[in-house]
């Protein structure tokens, strides 16, 4: 809980000026004297702000000129190959086969501003290309004080799409479950890119991994959306991120035994199930009662939304234009089994790593999850 807060104006998807920020922050200093500002995502493409607020106050943080550098898309994979550490091809321009390419906007944030190449994008953003790199996403979280690293932790992450937003962050839950091999891999990146940029405090770098191999995407210089799986009741990280950015760095690792409970244990069942059939002569079932899912596939009200809908122009095609009803219904089924089956797949592949049934969020007997929803006690099916 806040002490105090301002609503600053701008939109989402254009953010604030930063006349509107420091009208806030001088209305928030009134009221108590602020040690300095921590910020967090938002800031990577318009570092201006944190040099309009580190002219009042102290950052906590990376300082804007070290922020410009990594989200920079040029300068992270002209470091890359200088440091041999495998990062995608980038281009300025639209590449020729863009079945391979992603587009992205420079110092973007949680997956949103990701989509294949040749996806419209409004004039005036800051956009590249990316070539596509196999892999499962895989975050490190760590502390840097300019030169050494202290790492937090690792996680595995997945998207939750949402209509032309085919990337957009989900969840992200630990361990991650990769082999000794690789977590150096990856810890070993880390080291260099912080010696190399001079990264202070909490920060964050997203990879996909393959098998042993690995390749970073991108560098977040900032505390992340993993920290909320690693952060304890105490404040013990926060505190790591504080002293960190004076260049003190936790002289042992930080331990976190699990997440202290919250509220009163509560289950949902995800268990994965699908009626069969989902249609036949003289109707169609829609929602929940073709399906159930995983909640943390964010697919549900979209499910029963776009289930409705198709089980409307089904019906209409059988009563004005005189498709069959076993047409009809088997076109249905069909639609709403692919639907089924593609996160159902990625499921099954998130349950090579966690064999354990139980997965806790109210006492963090195994690990911690963070998703678009209320903390709660979930089970993985077993596959």
């Amino acid at each position: 809980m806040c002490a105090a807060n301002r609503l600053i104006e701008g939109g989402f998807d254009t953010g604030f000026e930063g006349e509107s920020l420091i009208g806030a922050l001088d209305e928030l200093a009134k009221e108590a004297t602020p040690c300095g500002f921590v910020y967090g995502a938002g800031f990577e493409d318009r570092a201006e702000l944190l040099e309009l607020v580190a002219r009042r106050w102290t950052l906590f943080g990376n300082p804007p000129a070290v922020v410009r550098s990594v989200k920079d898309p040029v300068r992270l994979a002209e470091l890359c190959a200088a440091l041999n550490i495998p990062h995608p091809k980038i281009s300025a321009r639209m590449p020729s086969d863009r079945r391979h390419w992603l587009v992205k906007s420079a110092g973007g944030s949680g997956g949103s501003h990701v989509a294949p190449a040749g996806a419209f994008r409004a004039e005036g953003e800051k956009n590249y290309f990316q070539r596509i790199a196999p892999g499962e996403p895989v975050s490190i979280l760590f502390l840097g004080d300019g030169a050494k690293v202290r790492v937090i932790g690792l996680s595995r992450q997945w998207a939750a799409p949402a209509p032309g937003e085919p990337f957009r962050f989900g969840g992200s839950l630990r361990p991650a479950g990769l082999s000794p091999g690789l977590e150096t891999g990856l810890r070993r990146a880390a080291e260099l890119i912080t010696a190399a940029c001079g990264l202070r405090s909490l920060n964050s770098i997203d990879f996909l991994v393959e098998g042993s191999e690995y390749t970073l995407i991108d560098v977040n210089p900032r505390p992340g959306a993993t920290l909320d799986i690693f952060e304890d009741r105490d404040g013990s990280l926060f505190r790591a991120h504080m002293d960190s950015c004076r260049g003190r760095l936790p002289r042992r690792p930080l331990e976190f035994a699990g997440l202290r409970p919250i509220q009163q244990r509560r289950g949902i069942d995800v268990g994965w199930t699908i009626a069969n059939p989902t249609a036949g002569p003289g109707y169609f079932l829609t929602g929940d009662a073709a399906s159930v899912v995983d909640p943390l596939s964010s697919h549900g009200i979209l499910k029963a939304v776009m289930s409705g809908m198709k089980a409307a122009h089904h019906s209409a095609a059988v009563l004005r234009r005189g498709v069959s009803p076993e047409a009809a219904a088997n076109s249905y089924h069909d639609w709403l089994a692919r639907w089924f089956i593609g996160p159902l797949s990625s499921r099954r592949a998130l349950s090579r790593y966690w064999p354990v049934a139980w997965v806790m969020i109210g006492n963090g007997e195994h690990f911690g999850v963070k998703s678009r929803g209320v903390p709660l006690q979930f089970v993985l099916p077993d596959f």
